[in-house]
């Protein structure tokens, strides 16, 4: 398949991923006083599980030899891209904005290219740098809505500090995944993950029921989590790892950049915001940092499936 066809498939995958993820960010701020996130987190991965389970069932059982194989490597991906992740992310946003999260959420595809060179001997082209500037340029041009003094006057929190670890938690995961062993389907991959997200998930739920705050079952929680269940935990991953396995890691990394374009859109749809010009000058970078991007070689490195 020519580096062309493979990146045509690859980037509207990206596109899907950081819409359904957008959305995550927007519902998890706009409840975050309603839903716990621990609570949040636990549940989404229960449900998300239950619905992705009986579609997977037969082919999880027939590649149950190459799970047990890889358990401690498919661990380690529920660990980071599953409870690391999303509950530092849940709770970021109960003390800081969905903007200031947007913006820390951008760093992913500088982080991704280092820890690929790291973890993976992945090479690191100039290309790939270019356009990662370039494409944060078009993230800054949204979150500083055409003013400069909108990013003097940003003020850092508590919950910055915890989405800069949830971050590096995704920078991590999204190296590992280009390591799925070339037998393995990536359904098996995704149901594994998932239940092993339940499972490191579960004790700090109990922790957080008992001590913290308990999960409540209305209408908007049963719905917030039906949301992240749907499409930000099956349908996003399952378009985010399959980017992965076409153009690698560094490059599926550029969804970051994606994703404060689609919040800016959802922002506009649901809360009633302006569309201005900064927003369209922004994801005009962007597209042409994803564009640069492209054009360099894809990573080689790692055994992910292209299936």
């Amino acid at each position: 398949m020519s580096d062309r066809t493979v990146n045509n498939a690859a980037y509207p995958l990206m596109a899907c991923a950081a819409l359904f993820w957008a959305g995550n960010i927007v519902i998890a701020r706009a409840f975050h006083t309603d839903v716990p996130p621990v609570g949040l987190s636990f549940w989404r991965w229960v449900l998300a599980f239950a619905l992705f389970l009986p579609f997977t069932l037969t082919l999880s059982r027939q590649q149950f030899p190459i799970i047990r194989a890889h358990w401690r490597w498919l661990a380690g991906l529920g660990l980071l891209g599953g409870t690391v992740f999303h509950t530092f992310l849940y709770v970021a946003l109960n003390t800081t904005t969905a903007l200031n999260a947007a913006v820390i959420y951008a760093m992913t595809p500088a982080l991704v290219p280092v820890f690929a060179r790291v973890l993976l001997g992945d090479r690191l082209y100039l290309q790939q740098a270019a356009g990662t500037i370039v494409s944060l340029c078009g993230v800054v041009i949204v979150v500083a809505r055409g003013d400069i003094d909108i990013l003097r006057d940003l003020r850092f929190t508590g919950g910055d500090i915890w989405m800069v670890g949830a971050v590096i938690a995704w920078a991590i995961y999204s190296v590992q995944v280009k390591r799925k062993p070339a037998d393995m389907h990536p359904n098996t991959m995704l149901t594994a993950m998932m239940a092993m997200a339940v499972m490191m998930t579960l004790p700090v739920y109990l922790w957080e029921h008992m001590t913290v705050r308990v999960m409540p079952v209305t209408v908007s929680s049963i719905a917030v989590v039906g949301y992240v269940a749907v499409f930000a935990s099956i349908a996003a991953y399952i378009c985010y790892n399959r980017a992965i396995a076409l153009v690698g890691p560094s490059k599926t990394a550029l969804t970051a950049h994606m994703l404060p374009i689609f919040a800016a859109i959802l922002s506009v749809a649901f809360l009633d915001e302006e569309l201005h010009l900064y927003h369209l000058a922004g994801a005009t970078a962007v597209a042409g940092g994803i564009a640069l991007t492209s054009a360099a070689p894809s990573a080689t490195t790692g055994s992910a499936s292209t299936t």
